[in-house]
This record gives structure tokens, C-alpha cells and sequence, in this order.
């Protein structure tokens, strides 16, 4: 099973808003059309990821990337990321 987390999202639609990313189709659509395709499932953002999330320490400035983290380290996930600060946490990654 392959998760997408919520925050994902919202950081496609805000770098669409901001001219930094162009799709084919509003970044609902598109969302919708990747998760049908590729059978991908919504993780949730849970009070356990909110709290972890606060919790953990800053190597990483980003917030919302913190969120991502803590749903990794709560749910055992390997997160698909370039980001060389998410190991940092313990966090397994695939470039």
C-alpha cells in the first residue's frame, strides 16, 4: 500500500497558486486522477502526528515536513523525498 500524506497536497496546490508548478489539469483533478491511477490512499493527519510533529527536534525548519516525518516514524513508512534532513530523524527515504 502506498500512502500520500495530506500535506502533499497542500503544498502542490499552494506552489500552483504561486506559478511554482504547472499541471495539466487544477490540482484537485490531478490529485484525484494520481490516486485513482496509481491506487494511492490518504494518510491521515491523526492528534498522534500533530503532537509527535510538535515534539520533534528542528534539524528540519519546515513544519509541514515535520508532519511528514512524525506520520513516517508513527506508521513505519519509507518516505520518497530528495530532502537530506528527513534521515536525520530516523526516517527511511527512497530518492
Amino acid at each position: 500500500m502506498v500512502y500520500v500524506s495530506p500535506i502533499s497536497l497542500w503544498e502542490v496546490s499552494n506552489k500552483c497558486r504561486k506559478g511554482k508548478l504547472q499541471l495539466k489539469f487544477p490540482p484537485r483533478e490531478w490529485f484525484d486522477r494520481m490516486l485513482q491511477r496509481h491506487q494511492l490512499r490518504i494518510l491521515p493527519l491523526t492528534n498522534e502526528v500533530m503532537f509527535r510533529a510538535g515534539e520533534l527536534h528542528e534539524y528540519h525548519k519546515d513544519p509541514v515536513d515535520r508532519m511528514i516525518i512524525a506520520s513516517a516514524l508513527i506508521g513505519g513508512f519509507v518516505v520518497v523525498t530528495a530532502d537530506r534532513n528527513f534521515p536525520l530523524y530516523g526516517v527511511q527515504t527512497i530518492r
